[in-house]
């Protein structure tokens, strides 16, 4: 549990202040923690599968397009950790057919097809711009960021239903 602490922590860090440059050791230790995380618990992918469905639901639901680059490094993070555990466990099929390794593909694809939701930005007015204008303009990208977002969301979850369908004759509890 300490290991999941010490993750977390920096992960918040992470997410805290998204462009801040300069923790380059703060990244190395979020992996190195994830890496050892995942390699001392056998339960590990499925709280780490939690951890990253919570902070993806968050930047969809809440609209926190500003963490977008930093959740894309995240989820490469969790994918580089789980590799180098499925390295050190000799192709465990254990990890290999893990919920938290189809969902990281998922979130990648997603993410990937979804590149829309970082180039919309609502339009502020500046005081010269006509009042109702600027305010259907704003509630217009608005529902056009909502239903960017919903999108992502649906096509993650179909990924992620594929793959766990495709791969369901691996995936033995033998």
């Amino acid at each position: 549990v300490p290991l999941l602490w010490m993750q977390t922590w920096c992960l918040w860090r992470l997410l805290l202040k998204p462009h801040v440059s300069g923790r380059r050791l703060l990244w190395w230790s979020f992996r190195a923690l994830t890496f050892a995380f995942i390699v001392s618990w056998q339960f590990s992918p499925f709280v780490l599968l939690l951890q990253a469905t919570a902070i993806y639901s968050v930047y969809l639901v809440c609209d926190y397009s500003t963490i977008r680059t930093v959740l894309e490094s995240i989820i490469n993070e969790y994918a580089i950790a789980l590799a180098a555990a499925v390295l050190v466990h000799f192709g465990s099929p254990y990890l290999l057919t893990s919920p938290f390794l189809f969902q990281l593909i998922a979130f990648k694809v997603a993410m990937s097809v979804c590149v829309w939701n970082q180039h919309t930005k609502s339009h502020k007015s500046d005081g010269n711009v006509v009042a109702n204008r600027t305010t259907f303009r704003a509630y217009s990208c608005w529902i056009l960021r909502r239903l960017g977002h919903v999108a992502e969301g649906l096509i993650a979850v179909a990924v992620f239903l594929l793959i766990r369908k495709a791969c369901a004759s691996f995936a033995t509890a033998d």
